[in-house]
């Protein structure tokens, strides 16, 4: 008789979905997810139904359907901000996820807005995984504003408040982002440190959440220079997230097969693999998975845009690349220069983040670079100095 209950059919679809979604098994996950938003919705368990759909905008982020996500993630939201006084642990949820979708698309401003939100929801309900996520996300966002400072230190608040929860899944998520993180401003010892504690499955195949700790092993030990010991979980890792349809996890790791050719002074290898990802990223409009890739790739993405291939898309991605050559005084990036050479012009914030293609507060970023580089405080004294410099 329990079993025909709507209101425990809901439950037991949404639990089930959730255990099929960290076995990384999607499809399943998502049918579990759609039988308790249909048994749900009605005012049922709105709970149970609500918390699923987020769960379905998930699996869409994972499998790089960016806009369909957002479009989920929206619906939750607003249905969750009519009701205020019962929602506030989903709505929570909701944030925190389209956060990711918005920090992807590189609307960082949109992006650190959403973020808070869902923290400070998560903060009033003890929602572990609102929080994991929630400082994940605010420390990769101060990380692409160049406040490495800052994005470490969230990493360490984050890690301190999941240490009281008995959730390893979330503490270690918090242990690959610190060590990432660590590596990124090129503290190798420390990433290095924690790669040496993470135990590689014999089995792969249900990496869900696992992926981002495997990657991050991975870039670590390319950057130790052990490229052997890279290229072979890689190439165990890349047909199970083919498999999952885990597109965001593969498309990272393409890249990463991108770096390792290019280490290896395989070029045709590196643009092919390289090539492929873009295949997979435009499709849902990814930006940030390969800029926050680093300077090794925003080189090959160069090199395909002077070919041009995919070059709107390359275009726009090496648009949002916050890392670029230095100029020939070893001062300011490429990319500093060309926001300094419109500021020059009498181009506002806005219209220079209009003919860039780029977040307003990448511009707002990248003026602050400036001024700290060259010891100024206004957009007049910047222009001023670099003219001295002759920079411009």
């Amino acid at each position: 008789m329990l079993a025909a209950n709507p209101y425990i059919r809901c439950v037991v679809a949404a639990s089930m979905g959730n255990a099929y979604l960290l076995n990384g098994d999607y499809i399943k996950a998502y049918e579990e997810f759609e039988d308790a938003v249909r048994l749900g919705l009605p005012g049922l368990n709105p709970h149970a139904a609500l918390a699923s759909m987020a769960g379905q905008g998930c699996i869409q982020f994972i499998r790089g359907r960016l806009y369909e996500a957002h479009d989920t993630f929206e619906r939750v939201v607003n249905t969750c901000v009519r009701h205020t006084d019962s929602l506030m642990s989903t709505l929570s949820l909701a944030y925190a996820f389209q956060a990711e979708v918005l920090y992807e698309w590189n609307d960082l401003e949109g992006a650190e807005r959403v973020v808070n939100e869902g923290l400070e929801l998560g903060k009033a309900w003890g929602y572990v995984g609102v929080l994991a996520y929630s400082y994940a996300r605010l420390s990769s966002i101060k990380q692409a504003q160049g406040e490495s400072r800052e994005a470490l230190a969230l990493l360490e608040q984050g890690i301190r408040v999941v240490e009281g929860f008995d959730m390893e899944q979330y503490k270690a998520l918090m242990g690959a982002r610190y060590a990432r993180a660590c590596l990124d401003i090129g503290r190798l010892d420390d990433a290095r440190r924690w790669a040496e504690t993470l135990e590689i499955c014999d089995d792969l195949s249900s990496q869900y959440p696992r992926d981002v700790e495997y990657l991050t092993w991975i870039r670590v030990r390319i950057a130790e220079g052990r490229l052997d010991d890279a290229d072979s979980v890689l190439a165990r890792l890349l047909p199970c997230f083919e498999e999952a349809e885990a597109i965001l996890s593969l498309v990272e790791g393409l890249c990463m097969r991108a770096l390792l050719a290019q280490r290896q002074r395989d070029d045709k290898g590196a643009e092919q693999m390289l090539e492929r990802a873009l295949i997979l990223g435009e499709t849902g409009g990814l930006i940030r998975i390969f800029v926050d890739q680093g300077s090794d790739i925003h080189s090959l993405l160069r090199q395909m845009a002077n070919e041009g291939q995919m070059s709107a898309y390359v275009n726009r991605l090496l648009a949002a690349c916050c890392a670029g050559d230095v100029d020939e005084n070893g001062l300011l990036s490429e990319r500093e220069l060309d926001v300094l050479r419109l500021i020059a012009a009498g181009r506002s914030n806005q219209h220079i983040a209009g003919d860039l293609v780029v977040a307003l507060s990448t511009v707002k970023t990248h003026l602050n670079n400036i001024y700290a580089k060259l010891g100024v405080h206004s957009r007049t004294q910047a222009v001023a100095r670099a003219k001295e410099l002759m920079l411009l």
